[in-house]
């Protein structure tokens, strides 16, 4: 993982790099006048390690930024959710 090249990160970043799969959708974290923050979970299919890959594009098409891509090695945890709905729930 430490010798990944600039390359390297914008093919995971795009979802093009070959030992590496996306395991969620990218998500806008944050966004400023000039750029968006970005985010998303790859996993790194030799290891099965999973990691958050963060990094920031240009607010419009003619906003020009660097990428500044970073990757920190999270871990999966299960979380339930209560969801509200109109109808009651049935039982089984």
């Amino acid at each position: 993982m430490e010798n990944l090249t600039e390359e390297d990160l914008h093919g995971i970043v795009w979802g093009e790099h070959w030992d590496f799969e996306d395991i969620t959708k990218e998500r806008v974290e944050e966004t400023s006048r000039w750029s968006m923050f970005c985010e998303k979970e790859v996993k790194e299919v030799k290891t099965g390690h999973f990691y958050n890959v963060s990094w920031q594009v240009g607010a419009t098409e003619n906003q020009e930024c660097d990428l500044d891509a970073r990757m920190v090695r999270v871990y999966p945890h299960q979380v339930t959710t209560t969801v509200y709905k109109t109808t009651p729930q049935t039982e089984e």
